[in-house]
């Protein structure tokens, strides 16, 4: 069994509203044009019930990776990502 895990990458002040709502959305793609998920459907048609979740962002100043947030997907529905249970970090 293979256990998948994504990365979404959000600005602070979305990071800090995410966190506090308890509510995910995913991210702005577009700073990715050449990822191979670089768009909303492309994610939605990839992810899974089941899939994990990290909410980290990476420094290239100082190669320092930061994970606010990991969940595990549970269910999505019509397109949005309906219960994602949250594990502490």
């Amino acid at each position: 069994m293979r256990t998948t895990f994504w990365r979404f990458a959000y600005d602070d002040n979305a990071l800090n509203t995410i966190l506090a709502s308890d509510e995910l959305y995913i991210p702005d793609l577009s700073q990715w044009p050449i990822s191979k998920n670089n768009t909303e459907k492309k994610v939605l048609s990839d992810l899974r019930g089941g899939h994990f979740i990290l909410l980290a962002n990476f420094d290239l100043a100082t190669d320092i990776g930061t994970v606010r947030g990991v969940g595990k997907l549970t269910e999505i529905r019509d397109g949005r990502l309906c219960d994602v249970s949250p594990y502490g970090v």
